[in-house]
């Protein structure tokens, strides 16, 4: 299993993905969440769930940065 780097910071975002041209870090941006859970599924997918609300992102090596106001 890959680790997976989670940085929380202070920051006024909307809610998105976003992998950079080089395909090297992924950052979801939320506002406003007070709870975060990132679980491992297979093959470098993980589920995201922030206040309930659920999604995926693929991580292939990836950094992931979770910003959260």
């Amino acid at each position: 299993m890959k680790e997976i780097k989670l940085e929380i910071q202070m920051q006024d975002c909307p809610c998105e993905t976003y992998i950079d041209g080089l395909g090297k870090v992924a950052y979801v941006y939320y506002s406003k969440a007070n709870q975060i859970d990132i679980q491992p599924q297979n093959s470098g997918v993980y589920s995201l769930s922030l206040n309930g609300k659920t999604g995926s992102i693929k991580i292939n090596g990836m950094l992931l940065k979770v910003f959260v106001r």
